[in-house]
This record gives structure tokens, C-alpha cells and sequence, in this order.
């Protein structure tokens, strides 16, 4: 899926939370999971203090995500 930076994120690639409907999420590192109807993604942040991404998924809009590395 192309996202915001125009580059091609997959399921279990890295990307940056830049949208501001999950504002606790907003700068951090999330794992891309399966595509959702209505342009949303299924996440799974960084959770800092454990050193590892959450167990607990959220659903932002594919356009806030920043993909990092390259196609």
C-alpha cells in the first residue's frame, strides 16, 4: 500500500504515526498489519518502556502513516 511519503509499506513493515486522530500515537514507530475497509490500516505501536510493539492493534487512516526505508 502507498502511504503518505508515496512509498510501498507491506505487512510487517515499520512506518511513523503522523496523523492526529490517536494522539498518543502521533511520532511513534508502528507495525504495519492487514489493510481495513474505509483506507485504514491495522497497527501495532511502540510501546518504549517494554522495548517491543504493543499486543493491542489500532486503526488509523493508511495517509497517516509515514513509511520509512526503501521500495
Amino acid at each position: 500500500m502507498r502511504i503518505r511519503n508515496n512509498r510501498m509499506c507491506r505487512k510487517g513493515d515499520t512506518a511513523t504515526y503522523l496523523g492526529t486522530e490517536f494522539k498518543w500515537m502521533r511520532g511513534l514507530p508502528v507495525k504495519i498489519g492487514e489493510r481495513l475497509p474505509g483506507g485504514r490500516v491495522e497497527v501495532w505501536p511502540w510501546v518504549k518502556e517494554t522495548g517491543k510493539f504493543s499486543f493491542m492493534s489500532s486503526d488509523p487512516k493508511v495517509s497517516d502513516l509515514e513509511c520509512g526505508g526503501e521500495d
